[in-house]
C-alpha cells in the first residue's frame, strides 16, 4: 500500500532498507551454518563414543 501511494521512497530510506535486508539475510546464514556444524559435531560424538 505505501509503495502504490509512493511513501518510503527517498532514497536514504532505499538504501536503510537494502541494508537491512543484506544485514537479516548474512544473519539467518550464519545461525544456519552454526546450527548445522553443532548438529553435526552432536552426531559425531555419538557415533565414536
Amino acid at each position: 500500500m505505501g509503495f502504490d501511494l509512493a511513501k518510503g521512497m527517498e532514497l536514504r530510506q532505499i538504501y536503510m532498507s537494502g541494508y537491512l535486508v543484506l544485514g537479516l539475510s548474512t544473519l539467518i546464514t550464519l545461525l544456519i551454518v552454526a546450527n548445522s556444524k553443532r548438529i553435526s559435531a552432536e552426531e559425531m560424538k555419538e557415533m565414536y563414543l
